[in-house]
């Protein structure tokens, strides 16, 4: 356990281990008959202790995207969520509406990892003031002396109110932040892991009695979700202001961390959006293909803003544009030395074409190029370009800005280019799901699009 204030979800400042999360364990001890013991420590002792001496059997709290370098040579197992969280910057009222690039100086607790932020940190546009605890970080962001803190949100808001300061820091949703859920984790117990799950499920319901006794806010999976199939439910929807919807980690359109996408210029818009609807969004990442399959069945309530498609129609309502996409073919230098060029498709017959599982560019393209070959569809955009690199494809048809940030990112720019010429330009509509009964809020999103339109706030389309 790590060993600082965490309220509402646990206290292990004082060397023993409080609050929710500890008549959790206690209660998942007592119900699969372990004897649990806790150790809380400073955090990077408990990494080492975790990962390195295995002293531990068990992490909690942990997630997938926190230190992933750390975690790679290790094979982790992981429970379902327990607790959702939004970890984002905590800022001074005035600081509220201004571009992320006047945040130059960030606070964050020892041992974390901004996520979000990891690459400005990286690369020098930010500083980091490391603290030890919640209290002192938050008291400097409120005497300015950083100019945001990034924690979990929650947990900021419980503490500022604790110190009668509820509203001398605000989270700015705006700016790049990460949600997911905390999970216990094991490297050495994985049959710990699995019986938690099914504590987690057999005992929901005190489990749920705990949450609500310590004020902890936690959605359920989307797989555990009931679809909204009746008449009754779908009405109910109007006063259910909270959407899940999906799409595939495609930096710079949608920035995956860990379960959930929490940044780039599609999750922006879409925030946008169902901020001037009224309502509140969040974005699972799931595989492009699975994106879709979940949204048609209702699972989730609909697709970041994708392509119009007959196909599509018969199970998603379309909004008006939100953004426009540009399509583009990607191909290998040495293959086409004086640069890829074609009047008709025709013409590219026979190319071995790479897309993404799921994806749609051009249907008249598709066609063409399915005719004398084959058309390789796989689940992401790196595997694309790193298949053209090999090349075992010869051409890609991909997001001309997705497959430059893939370019840039594998370090491949000098081999691999874009066709200027674009194979399609095409508005990119929200999508929503017909079967969870998410569509009819279409109208009242519509009417949001016209109006930030109007305003000069939203220029795709």
């Amino acid at each position: 356990m790590e060993r600082f204030d965490h309220s509402p979800h646990f206290d292990g400042s004082h060397g023993d281990y409080r609050g929710f999360a500890r008549e959790l364990f206690d209660l998942f001890g007592k119900s699969r008959g372990y004897a649990v013991q806790y150790r809380a420590l400073p955090i990077p002792d408990l990494y080492q202790a975790f990962f390195v001496s295995h002293d531990v059997d068990a992490k909690f709290p942990d997630n997938p995207s926190w230190m992933p370098a750390r975690r790679k040579p290790f094979h982790v197992s992981y429970s379902a969520g327990v607790i959702d969280f939004t970890e984002g910057v905590m800022l001074r009222s005035a600081a509220l509406g201004k571009e992320v690039s006047t945040l130059r100086r960030l606070g964050t607790i020892q041992g974390f990892d901004a996520v979000p932020y990891r690459q400005k940190i990286q690369t020098g546009q930010m500083t980091v003031s490391r603290f030890g605890d919640v209290d002192s970080m938050l008291q400097a962001a409120v005497k300015g002396e950083i100019d945001g803190a990034y924690l979990n949100v929650a947990v900021a808001a419980y503490r500022l109110r604790q110190a009668g300061q509820a509203d001398a820091l605000q989270f700015n949703p705006e700016w790049p932040h990460a949600v997911g859920s905390y999970a216990l984790s094991s490297v050495t117990r994985p049959d710990v892991i699995r019986d938690f799950d099914a504590f987690l499920h057999g005992e929901k319901a005190a489990i749920d009695q705990l949450r609500k006794k310590h004020g902890i806010v936690f959605l359920p999976p989307v797989s555990a979700s009931p679809r909204l199939a009746e008449p009754a439910q779908r009405r109910a929807l109007t006063s259910r202001p909270y959407l899940t919807l999906c799409h595939d980690h495609l930096p710079p359109y949608a920035v995956g961390h860990g379960r959930w996408i929490g940044d780039g210029s599609k999750f922006s818009a879409t925030r946008r959006v169902f901020r001037e609807a009224g309502l509140q969004l969040r974005v699972l990442q799931l595989p492009w293909a699975r994106c879709l399959s979940e949204a048609a069945l209702g699972r989730v309530d609909g697709v970041l803003p994708t392509f119009r498609t007959s196909e599509r129609e018969q199970k998603f309502v379309f909004s008006e544009p939100v953004v426009q996409q540009e399509m583009a073919f990607f191909y290998a230098r040495e293959h086409y030395p004086d640069g890829l060029g074609w009047k008709s498709y025709s013409e590219l017959r026979g190319a071995r074409l790479g897309m993404l599982l799921g994806g749609s560019v051009d249907t008249q393209m598709e066609r063409t190029l399915a005719e004398g070959g084959v058309v390789n569809r796989v689940v992401d955009a790196e595997t694309l370009m790193r298949l053209l690199a090999l090349g075992r494809l010869d051409l890609v048809a991909l997001d001309r800005q997705a497959g430059l940030y893939e370019l840039q990112r594998l370090g491949l720019g000098k081999r691999l280019a874009a066709s200027e010429k674009p194979v399609s330009v095409r508005p990119a509509a929200i999508a929503l799901s017909r079967e969870s009964g998410a569509a009819q809020l279409m109208p009242r999103i519509n009417a949001a699009i016209a109006r930030l339109r109007a305003q000069g706030r939203l220029a795709g389309g």
